[in-house]
């Protein structure tokens, strides 16, 4: 539909696409606070008003940035279904999506804050509810767990950037706030491998822990029906 209005200058030379990659880019740049219609036109070299013929606003042009940003995630949706077991199939959504979330800046965050409102994102849900209910679970256990499922990759990558930024700091000679073993004794005990932590291993240990606790509910559910 025409979003011209009577009196507007004529319509400049860009399109959606061209819109959302520049936004993009801005938000792996200077990252979530940045990405704003004021910093997306100067990096475009128009006049921010010209962004209103192909976002409404801020908030529709962050919904757009989301799905740009998670459309690769929609690869595992074809490849994951080659027979696989539902636990497999999630396992490899979730890489997926982990991996889409690590290629951005702020993307936890952003898809934290936006809610799934786009194509992309709505499938990739969809996908990630039909997985659940294809375990057996019933409707109301499927939604509840799909939601966590998401909310785990949102909430491990952030932490995996967060132990990425304070080994950077150790890297550079700052002191670990809690290796007071007096104070904090169990924190001590593990203070070597917690400054080792790997991303990779923090990821695939709690998507093992949750996995396995998903399947252990499936089998309490099963076992309680017969």
């Amino acid at each position: 539909m025409s979003r011209h209005r009577p009196g507007a200058k004529p319509r400049p030379r860009l399109t959606l696409e061209q819109v959302v990659t520049a936004a993009v880019a801005l938000l792996d740049d200077e990252g979530l606070d940045s990405l704003t219609t004021r910093g997306l036109a100067k990096r475009l070299g128009v006049q921010s008003p010209a962004l209103y013929w192909y976002v409404r606003d801020k908030g529709e042009l962050l919904d757009l940035v989301a799905d740009a940003i998670c459309a690769p995630a929609l690869d595992w949706v074809g490849a994951a279904a080659g027979g696989l077991g539902w636990r497999e199939q999630m396992a490899i959504g979730l890489r997926g999506y982990r991996a889409v979330l690590r290629a951005h800046r702020d993307a936890p965050r952003l898809l934290a804050e936006r809610p799934p409102t786009g194509p992309v994102r709505r499938r990739l849900a969809d996908a990630a509810v039909g997985l659940v209910l294809q375990a057996g679970f019933p409707e109301l256990d499927a939604a509840l767990i799909s939601l966590f499922l998401g909310d785990y990759v949102i909430s491990i990558v952030s932490e995996e950037m967060r132990i990425e930024a304070q080994a950077a700091q150790v890297a550079q000679g700052a002191e670990i706030p809690w290796q007071d073993a007096e104070e904090y004794p169990n924190i001590a005990r593990i203070a070597p491998y917690l400054a080792a932590a790997d991303p990779e291993a923090l990821f695939e240990t709690g998507l093992e822990v949750l996995l396995d606790g998903i399947e252990q509910r499936l089998e309490r559910l099963r076992a309680t029906a017969q």
